[in-house]
């Protein structure tokens, strides 16, 4: 089964029908990130996408002090559908080994997404991410 994490596009004239929001929302306590998620909605979804947005910041357990929504429209912006990644989970034996292992992970999916070489090398370009 295939995952999808954005709403498909057909290249249209936009009507308010068919112009998609991004809702985003996070949540923090003090100055630490608690939850955060967004979502690509039709303009009738917003209510409905903001409560369970709030909600999901809501049921942490720790009670956040302030909880942000941000609504902005995509306008003419196209909205590709893409496979989600893998959920692949690995046994680590402390908290420096489990961060070695994920930028290790993370830097070679910017090379493969971003045909980027590594961010120490001599050879690295400005417009990689």
């Amino acid at each position: 089964m295939t995952n999808k994490i954005a709403a498909s596009y057909e290249p249209q004239a936009m009507s308010h029908e068919t112009l998609l929001y991004s809702v985003r929302m996070r949540a923090s306590t003090g100055r630490s990130h608690l939850s955060g998620a967004e979502r690509l909605v039709p303009r009738d979804r917003i209510d409905l996408t903001m409560k369970e947005l709030v909600h999901r910041a809501l049921s942490k357990q720790v009670a956040p002090d302030q909880i942000v929504v941000t609504i902005d429209a995509l306008g003419e912006i196209p909205v590709r559908s893409v496979t989600a990644l893998d959920l692949v989970s690995m046994d680590m034996h402390n908290i420096t080994e489990c961060r070695e292992n994920a930028a290790r992970i993370l830097e070679g999916l910017r090379r493969l997404f971003f045909g980027c070489p590594g961010r120490h090398s001599a050879h690295s370009n400005r417009n990689c991410p």
